[in-house]
């Protein structure tokens, strides 16, 4: 299991005729920090004509909402959880402050500026994957390093160095869908002479998407 999110917090900014858009793309875990960062963003831009938003969180998506803060119903809120979800990104909060200028946009023209800047500051966020992994530990006689190190490195990417006293220990994070591959083949490896247990599972930051 991964999903894709953007890391920390990004700032953009557009002028759309006259008037003025701040845009703020938070990485959320969960409702509280969804709140936190709406409570200072309406403290910050107190002055604000309008403070739209849009949030998607959990892997599978399964919260999504959305608000149009006293612009026409459907042409902001709406518009910045479609960008949001044409990036496939979940855990993640935009929000789109607006200045007016004085020049009305009309519905057409509200929509094509929230959806707009919303893809701008996500354009300029760090994409990450996040990777539903499990941390395993393993441990093993000294006979087997160089034939247990060369199928790690191979297969699987390290997450400490490599810990010697009576025996040597690994840690190494993997999806963890794949755990119990990786467990018969070290037993076939080692004809059964080595321990590995899993330590714990949780999502980790994997890779940048392209």
């Amino acid at each position: 299991m991964h999903y894709y999110t953007i890391e920390g917090h990004n700032l953009a900014e557009d002028t759309i005729k006259k008037s003025r858009f701040i845009i703020n793309c938070y990485h959320v875990e969960n409702q509280y920090e969804v709140e936190k960062y709406l409570k200072n963003i309406y403290k910050e831009h107190y002055k604000a004509t309008h403070n739209t938003f849009a949030y998607i969180l959990g892997e599978e998506k399964n919260i999504q909402k959305y608000s149009d803060d006293g612009e026409p119903s459907g042409t902001a809120g709406k518009p910045i959880l479609e960008a949001i979800n044409q990036r496939e990104l979940s855990n993640v909060l935009v929000v789109v402050t607006r200045y007016f200028g004085g020049i009305k946009l009309g519905g057409g023209g509200l929509i094509r500026a929230y959806n707009g800047s919303a893809c701008l500051g996500l354009k300029s966020a760090s994409f990450i994957r996040m990777q539903y992994s499990a941390l395993i530990e393993i441990s093993f006689e000294y006979t087997y390093l160089g034939k247990i190190k060369a199928f790690l490195d191979k297969e699987y990417k390290l997450k400490d160095t490599i810990i010697y006293d009576d025996k040597v220990h690994v840690k190494i994070f993997i999806p963890a869908e794949e755990s119990e591959n990786l467990i018969r083949n070290l037993v076939e490896l080692t004809n059964d002479n080595i321990h590995v247990s899993i330590i714990s599972e949780e999502y980790i930051k994997l890779s940048y998407k392209e």
